[in-house]
């Protein structure tokens, strides 16, 4: 009895598997799809109005902040933001201001000693390490 449901089961997985597979080729083959496409472009020329928008706009060469721009409020200690490739401070909050690591470098920090060291390596902690860290580290 199993394997009669069995047999059933599958084929009617392979017939509607089959029924999707020919509905598919034909919506993709007809003509009707491409005259909704046309129909839908010539009833709402977005992608003109943007590439219109896009061509009148000039660009600076290097990332500027307008002068009338306003920065959000940032709760941390300090910040900083660069583009890289032209070396632009975008933002700066206590820039030059000695500050802990957030707790992302120090995860991304734990990533780069856990591939450059055995796991059977102990590391020594000093007393330079240990001051202003507040992950709990002794010397040791």
């Amino acid at each position: 009895m199993i394997k009669l449901l069995t047999k059933k089961n599958n084929y009617l997985f392979f017939l509607m598997l089959s029924f999707v597979f020919v509905a598919s080729c034909a919506l993709a083959l007809s003509p009707a799809g491409t005259m909704v496409y046309e129909k839908i472009s010539k009833a709402w020329p977005v992608r003109a109005l943007v590439s219109n928008a896009i061509s009148k706009k000039e660009f600076p060469p290097n990332p500027v902040i307008s002068k009338d721009a306003t920065f959000p409020i940032f709760s941390a200690q300090g910040a900083l933001a660069v583009d890289l490739p032209s070396g632009v401070t975008l933002f700066e909050k206590d820039a030059d201001k000695a500050l802990l690591p957030a707790s992302t470098t120090k995860i991304v920090t734990a990533l780069v000693a856990m591939g450059a060291f055995n796991k059977d390596d102990v590391i020594e902690v000093g007393k330079i390490a240990i001051e202003g860290q507040k992950m709990g580290l002794k010397k040791g």
